[in-house]
Parts: C-alpha cells; sequence; structure tokens
C-alpha cells in the first residue's frame, strides 16, 4: 500500500520524505534501509544519531537536481550546524 501511495503521490508532483533516523542503519535487519524494505524511491533521506553512535548528528540525504532547486527558493541556517564535537564524533564512529 505504501508503495502504490507514494508513486501516486510523485506522479502528482509530490515529494517522497524517508525518516531512517531510527529504523535506519540495519535496525529492521533485513535491509539497511526502511525504504528498501517496502520498495519506494525517496526524494529526501533524512539520517541521524546513529551515524556517531547517539551523538547529536543529523543528515540529509537527496540528488543534485533537488537540492539545487531548492537552494533557489530557500537559504539554510542551522544553529548548532558543524558542531566541532558532534563532528569529531561522526567521524570517531
Amino acid at each position: 500500500m505504501v508503495r502504490a501511495c507514494s508513486e501516486n503521490y510523485k506522479k502528482h508532483g509530490g515529494i517522497i520524505i524517508a525518516d531512517e533516523v531510527q529504523p535506519g542503519f540495519g535496525r529492521l535487519g533485513s535491509s539497511m534501509w526502511s525504504h528498501d524494505i517496502i520498495g519506494i524511491q525517496p526524494d529526501i533521506v533524512t539520517i541521524g544519531k546513529p551515524m556517531a553512535n547517539g551523538h547529536p548528528v543529523g543528515a540529509l540525504i537527496t540528488n543534485y537536481n533537488f537540492m539545487s532547486e531548492f537552494r533557489k527558493k530557500y537559504r539554510y541556517f542551522n544553529t548548532f550546524g558543524g558542531n566541532p564535537v558532534s563532528c569529531a564524533a561522526h567521524f570517531l564512529f
């Protein structure tokens, strides 16, 4: 059902976002990502704390074309982006 809904949504110009903060990085066992298990291709994937063993780190994965359009319309700012301790924790783990 999720696959059919996502295909219909994309057909009408919708954006599919897969939040992989909790289920990602193989936590469901059979695949690295939950969206692979349900068979959808998201436009955006969010990942987070598992990248740095629970330390506050986050990331967004998307394709170049999508991000180029986003940057034309919006200016992005993150209060804690680039925190040196979080970055070090990410690279360590």
